[in-house]
């Protein structure tokens, strides 16, 4: 897809009439280089992955990232954003797969291949630890092919963080890997599904995101699993980065990275063997939750405190004897 030339068998002219032609078709992969003599010069200075593929009118070479034929694999999990509403159950259910969700969006067509997976087709609050570990397995496996450019995951919002930052901290190819979700269902009025869809393929089929590992993707703005959060029930922009900000967005025709985040930590468990347990502390807790997570053979309790790491007095004798 890329047309491939090099200063010295070419004038000048005729590479910028053939970069010219080709910026609308790989504006969205293109990188700028300040312009030296030659094409032939640069090439030392190009990130790995890029060709030289002429200069623009003011003289700036232009790289293109060529991913040309790759796909970006689309991963259903299900959530809100494939479920329409059920007027015998007064409620949105499981409805739509994975293909059906991207026939809502044609310009994807005009984005990269695309391949689907279904997944699953459950609401988030019933995704679990070894789902989330099942899922990494899949995506390690297709992220492995040499066909492929990235993928997606379709999601429910209530668990997206969650699974968002698993998926993370088990992620240690620089292919990317971007989760969406929708507030909307596909069946409700001006659903946000379609758009988040489509910024999600554009961010998985672009270079900028080579290496950042996995990024949570709704209202056309990209976070970091490790800082974003739900803030709201009910409201599309819900998910934001606190104290942070976001990571990036997505705009019609390409993807911006404004920074990166730091201090990511990565895992490499061979299985999920051990049961850790959360508890959350209120006023006037006591030892009684802890001694029940130890009742029933659990390997490790998180203790979500006050402040920092402040924890009622009653339950100090229950975490004494349980370590």
């Amino acid at each position: 897809m890329t047309t491939v030339f090099s200063a010295q068998r070419q004038t000048e002219t005729e590479a910028r009439e053939k970069a010219h032609s080709a910026y609308r078709l790989l504006r969205p992969f293109l990188i700028y280089v300040t312009s030296f003599t030659a094409c032939g010069q640069l090439s030392r200075y190009i990130r790995p992955g890029y060709t030289i593929i002429g200069t623009n009118k003011t003289g700036t070479t232009l790289a293109a990232y060529d991913k040309a034929g790759k796909k970006v694999v689309v991963v259903a999990t299900g959530g809100t954003i494939a479920m329409k509403y059920d007027p015998e159950k007064d409620g949105l259910v499981p409805a739509c797969t994975g293909e059906d969700l991207a026939a809502a969006v044609p310009e994807l067509a005009n984005v990269a291949p695309l391949e689907f997976i279904q997944f699953s087709n459950i609401a988030s609050p019933a995704m679990t630890p070894q789902n989330m570990w099942n899922l990494h397995i899949k995506l390690e496996e297709i992220l492995a092919r040499d066909d492929v450019a990235g993928a997606i995951v379709t999601h429910g919002t209530d668990t997206l963080e969650e699974t968002s930052y698993f998926l993370d901290l088990l992620h240690n190819g620089p292919k990317p890997i971007v989760t969406t979700a929708a507030m909307r269902g596909a069946g409700d009025t001006s659903p946000d599904g379609p758009m988040n869809i489509l910024s999600a393929v554009r961010t998985a089929a672009s270079s900028q995101a080579v290496g950042l590992g996995v990024m949570v993707c709704l209202n056309e703005t990209l976070h970091a699993p490790a800082e974003v959060t739900k803030t709201h029930s009910a409201y599309p922009a819900t998910f934001q980065s606190p104290w942070w900000g976001p990571s990036g967005y997505v705009d019609s025709d390409r993807v911006v990275i404004r920074r990166k985040p730091l201090n990511v930590v990565r895992f490499a468990p061979k299985t999920l063997n051990a049961r850790v347990d959360l508890i959350k502390c209120m006023t006037g807790s006591t030892r009684d939750y802890i001694d029940f997570a130890v009742s029933q053979g659990c390997q490790g309790i998180v203790i979500e405190g006050f402040g920092r790491g402040n924890v009622p007095p009653g339950m100090i004798p229950g975490i004494e004897d349980a370590v």
